[in-house]
């Protein structure tokens, strides 16, 4: 099921930009191991974090879980700040 999960995911990604008509992937495309290290690093988030972001996004939120809460915010913050750095540091 694990593979079938990945083929997926990549086989979504690949037709959305096929049919998509806002190709905004084709402005800057990145390297493929930039690609890779970004799902190493979620992967890792995932597991550091006793469960992914939707999980305590939506049902951890919903029954007000103190752990939840903290994860969310902790992952909203990082992801802000993780595109400001990209885009005003890094110019991507």
């Amino acid at each position: 099921w694990e593979l079938n999960y990945l083929c997926g995911i990549y086989a979504a990604s690949f037709l959305y930009i096929q049919l998509s008509k806002d190709h905004v992937l084709e402005s800057k495309p990145l390297p493929i191991w930039m690609y890779i290290l970004a799902g190493l690093f979620v992967g890792f988030g995932s597991r550091l974090g006793c469960g992914c972001t939707s999980g305590h996004g939506v049902c951890g939120l919903s029954r007000g879980s103190t752990r939840s809460i903290i994860a969310t915010v902790t992952f909203m913050f990082t992801g802000f700040l993780t595109v400001y750095i990209l885009r005003n540091t890094l110019g991507l």
